[in-house]
């Protein structure tokens, strides 16, 4: 549940990012993240999450599982 935002070919600077639960509903937003950044989603129950970043024109989407 406790991760860091981080990509060694771009910069990611202040970047928007969501993640989902597997029902689409919004479990989380920051507006301002950048490399380096610590997302905690430690409290959410065991599941399927989608982490949505969005860089200016660049936008990626990568599955997350929590299994405590």
């Amino acid at each position: 549940g406790k991760f860091t935002i981080r990509n060694d070919e771009i910069q990611i600077l202040n970047s928007t990012l969501k993640i989902y639960n597997i029902f689409g509903e919004k479990i989380y937003s920051s507006e301002d993240v950048r490399n380096g950044s610590s997302i905690d989603i430690s409290n959410q129950p065991n599941g399927i999450y989608f982490l949505h970043l969005k860089d200016g024109d660049t936008s990626f989407t990568q599955k997350i599982i929590i299994n405590k």
